[in-house]
């Protein structure tokens, strides 16, 4: 559920510069608009979405239909119905043939975040690939990508992607921890090690990255130096309220088999 809602929150993100969506009439507040349906998501996403479902079908503009079709994609997800809202997504952004290129990229990520929740790595690696032909120069959809890829266990094309989206933007932290898993994974920890360190640099306390430069020491031999990563990602997350954060979990399990 906690992904779930991360996910919801980064969808969300990404509507403050869909400006294709925004054509709807903001005059009305009932879910006759943009803003108020993305209200109605966040406090009833079942109404929300049946709204926007009624509203999609009585469109008569096309930025009206994008914009209900998109908010109806955005009430499926939030209700964990994230197979049916990849295919809404996936659609719209199939549809929107005369918005930029950058505005299409972010529906058909949206689609690929979507597909993913729902397990389907295969589909949500298609979306990805989308939004990548459209925004060739877009570090976060190759980082999508290779999430995906990751969940579905091909290394290589993990190490691909991450690589891509490092060659766009080289301090990229989620790049750079993928890199390192997808390396360590295939049998080369001194160039996951490379990677971790660079990540550590500039983000010492984050979670994920203290859990793999663990692995990473604990591959090379480094067992103490292991030890103390893990140990600071359960301090660390306890210190923030995030004791029963995944990598917190899973740095006890670590710390407990050693």
């Amino acid at each position: 559920m906690k992904r779930n809602l991360s996910c919801l929150v980064g969808l969300l993100a990404l509507l403050a510069p869909l400006t294709y969506a925004s054509q709807a009439s903001a005059a009305s507040q009932k879910v006759e608009d943009y803003q108020s349906c993305l209200a109605l998501v966040q406090k009833n996403p079942t109404e929300a979405a049946k709204q926007a479902a009624a509203w999609r079908k009585a469109a008569k503009t096309d930025g009206a239909l994008v914009a209900a079709t998109h908010c109806e994609g955005l009430a499926l997800s939030a209700q964990g119905k994230h197979e049916k809202a990849a295919f809404l997504f996936f659609d719209l952004a199939e549809a929107m043939t005369g918005a930029p290129d950058a505005e299409r990229a972010k529906v058909y990520a949206q689609a690929g975040d979507a597909w993913g929740l729902a397990g389907d790595h295969k589909q949500a690696r298609r979306a990805f690939g989308y939004a990548i032909a459209r925004e060739p120069d877009e570090a976060e959809y190759y980082i999508g990508r290779a999430r995906q890829d990751a969940l579905a266990s091909d290394w290589k094309a993990v190490r691909s992607d991450a690589s891509e989206a490092l060659a766009r933007e080289p301090f990229t932290i989620d790049a750079l921890v993928l890199r390192s898993i997808a390396n360590r994974k295939l049998g080369y920890p001194r160039a996951s090690e490379v990677d971790i360190n660079r990540a550590a640099e500039t983000a010492r306390h984050r979670l994920d990255v203290l859990l793999e430069r663990g692995r990473v020491r604990a591959d090379l031999g480094q067992v103490a130096a292991a030890r103390v990563d893990w140990q600071d990602v359960v301090r660390y997350a306890k210190a923030t309220g995030r004791a029963d954060a995944p990598e917190a979990q899973e740095a006890r399990k670590l710390l407990d088999a050693e």
